[in-house]
């Protein structure tokens, strides 16, 4: 956890110290700094990666959620929705399998079928593709195909966006087209799904899944390029519309970016940082996401969304390539102001009995500018959700004086220019109390990967991750991120066993526990550590792997307390890998821990295993060591120490026979 704070000095000159962006910092102070790395990644996300929508997206609607429309067409009359056998060989069929029909010779006896179209659809399609405001459908044609057609519905591409015009086939065309619809009505079919591609991704839709007995749309951006799959059986029935903008229309308006400008772009900025031989440059930077995400043990990169997730598939792999690393930060910053009842005096003689105050009556010691400012990284996560602690993140407050000292870029982490996500009243006397309002943001993380913060980065507060994560697992050869995760809870095990004090573990700036706190965290951590040992021996019993076992064994000092991997578990990893690897280690439980009890448990549990399995080795073992172990009830007598008597002996295991 990394923590900042600072308390505003109290004068009517007083600026706010919040975390702004290098702009922001900029206008605040009249200050106009060269462009710069920091200034040039801002200007470039801000302006190159806001398109927060989808460049394509599709959705079905059940029979019942859509209306029928009623189609008729000029010289075949209505046509039954769902399509019918009779119906669709009606139409006149090219040598393609193909059949169109122009929208001047169709028509919706179905009123509610525009209705629909307009309201339903076109709010869909605007908040999907995230237009700039509404939009209308204008309706062009209707197009059939049949089994062993392979002729798309609309062309595979368009021509430049900027130009504001597209086309589709057989020369129907809209100048005022950002993009396209399709809707594919109620008609049995089986075929090949619809691939639409943009800037390296794709998305791929099946819409002959349900074909039969739903409607689907499928909208897209007029920069996209489309591949049609074929018509194997049945027949599929479409109509397709254009999107327009509602007048007066925006013509600045180009939905999503041009993605190799971009990405030229941001491969220039961070090759500049790379090879920066400036005095002072950036040891890391903070990009503030304009999307905020839910803190939990499934968060990932995967969980991005939008633009958001847009800058990083882009960043991503750049960021590989140059030998930066990523990683994800949920950041909270809150205000704390301080309010009084006014003319309350604790000292007088008034009577002000003890009922509490109501929170209207307390009147606030001066502006948000007045209050105390407090940043904390609540967590710090990989790419893949999992909690690092980097001993070198100093997550720096605005300071007035050094606008562009903060790592924070793309705006504030408190952004007063949104409503708080949390206000709170909190009361500490009578007379006085806290009004804390607190936002809450998530941040991408952006450090050179062999530079001091990369190399400061270590396993964090993984546990309940890495039980999200590995619990799940049934692999018997373990994935990369499976031997990842499972190498940075053993790591985690051994840190809070073998620690090492943090560079930063007595800076004021972020350390802010007290000794009472730190003994909570550590017993806590400790409670923590027999699940952690369960998980990995599970891991490594489902994966056959012995070292990993007994790396985890010596590393959670087992021994010392046979609980921390359980009698249960020693069994099962007996008769996964067998007597002859354990009987050291259980050799040395029986010396080490001081508990009796744990002791015969051990030695009864491990009889009960003999027997099962025809175990000579081990059952005579546990013959010997029954023998020497005191009982159990002189465990109350000596405090969980054995008496020290000649008989009171574990025979060594390098002297005991096989």
């Amino acid at each position: 956890m990394v923590r900042a704070k600072q308390t505003a000095q109290k004068s009517t000159s007083a600026r706010p110290f919040l975390l702004k962006s290098s702009a922001q910092a900029e206008a605040a102070t009249g200050e106009t700094r060269p462009p710069g790395i920091k200034t040039d990644l801002e200007t470039l996300i801000l302006n190159g990666f806001a398109f927060d929508g989808n460049v394509a997206f599709s959705k079905k609607y059940p029979m019942g959620d859509a209306p029928n429309p009623y189609l008729a067409v000029d010289g075949l009359g209505s046509l039954g929705i769902p399509l019918g056998q009779r119906d669709a060989q009606a139409f006149s069929f090219s040598d393609k399998h193909i059949c169109e029909v122009t929208s001047d010779k169709i028509s919706f006896d179905n009123p509610q079928w525009n209705s629909w179209a307009q309201d339903t659809i076109a709010q869909v399609v605007a908040e999907k593709l995230a237009l700039p405001g509404p939009c209308s459908l204008a309706f062009r044609k209707l197009v059939i195909g049949r089994s062993g057609c392979e002729e798309p519905i609309v062309a595979k591409e368009f021509v430049s966006h900027s130009s504001m015009t597209w086309k589709l086939i057989k020369g129907i065309s809209s100048s005022s087209a950002v993009g396209h619809v399709i809707v594919f009505l109620s008609s049995n079919f089986d075929g090949g799904p619809l691939n639409v591609k943009y800037g390296g991704r794709q998305n791929i839709f099946n819409v002959a899944t349900d074909s039969g007995a739903a409607t689907t749309i499928v909208a897209w951006y007029a920069k996209c390029q489309l591949d049609f799959g074929s018509v194997k059986d049945g027949y599929r029935l479409a109509l397709v519309y254009d999107i327009e903008m509602v007048p007066p229309l925006d013509l600045s308006y180009s939905g999503p970016p041009d993605m190799s400008e971009l990405t030229q772009k941001l491969r220039q900025i961070l090759q500049t940082w790379k090879e920066s031989d400036s005095v002072d440059p950036p040891t890391h930077l903070a990009c503030v996401l304009r999307r905020t995400y839910k803190r939990s043990t499934s968060f990932s990169s995967m969980s991005l969304k939008g633009a958001d997730k847009l800058l990083l598939k882009k960043l991503g792999p750049l960021a590989r390539e140059l030998g930066f690393k990523l990683h994800l930060a949920h950041a909270e910053g809150q205000i704390r102001l301080r309010c009084y009842i006014r003319g309350y005096d604790p000292l007088g003689y008034e009577d002000y009995g003890d009922d509490e105050y109501d929170e209207s009556e307390f009147e606030d010691e001066g502006s948000d500018d007045d209050g105390e400012h407090i940043l904390e990284v609540k967590q710090v996560v990989d790419m893949g959700g999992m909690p690092v602690d980097v001993d070198e993140l100093r997550m720096v407050m605005y300071d007035e004086d050094d606008p562009g000292h903060a790592a924070f870029i793309c705006g504030p982490v408190i952004d007063r220019s949104r409503a708080p996500d949390k206000t709170e009243f909190e009361r500490d006397e009578i007379f006085s109390a806290n009004r804390i309002k607190t936002w809450n943001r998530t941040v991408l993380l952006i450090w050179l990967d062999d530079s001091e913060i990369g190399q400061s980065v270590v396993p964090g507060n993984m546990h309940a991750y890495a039980a999200h994560f590995l619990s799940k697992s049934t692999t018997t050869n373990p994935t990369r991120r499976e031997k990842t995760v499972a190498e940075a809870l053993v790591s985690r095990i051994k840190a809070f066993k073998y620690p090492v004090e943090k560079k930063h573990a007595n800076d004021d700036d972020w350390f802010f526990s007290t000794e009472e706190q730190q003994a909570k965290a550590k017993k806590k951590e400790a409670s923590r550590i027999p699940a952690a040992v369960t998980l990995l021996r599970q891991c490594a019993e489902r994966w056959k792997d012995l070292e990993l076992l007994l790396r985890v064994l010596a590393i959670s000092e087992a021994e010392q307390n046979i609980s921390i991997v359980g009698v249960d578990g020693l069994a099962s990893a007996c008769g996964t890998f067998g007597w002859d690897v354990l009987k050291d280690f259980c050799a040395k439980a029986i010396q080490t821990d001081p508990s009796i009890t744990r002791k015969h448990g051990l030695v009864d549990r491990f009889i009960v295993l003999a027997a099962e399995h025809n175990m000579l080795d081990l059952a005579r073992w546990c013959t010997e060591q029954k023998a020497i172990l005191p009982a159990v009830a002189e465990e109350a007598v000596t405090g969980g120490k054995r008496p020290s008597t000649e008989n009171d002996k574990t025979i060594p295991a390098k002297k005991r026979k096989a």
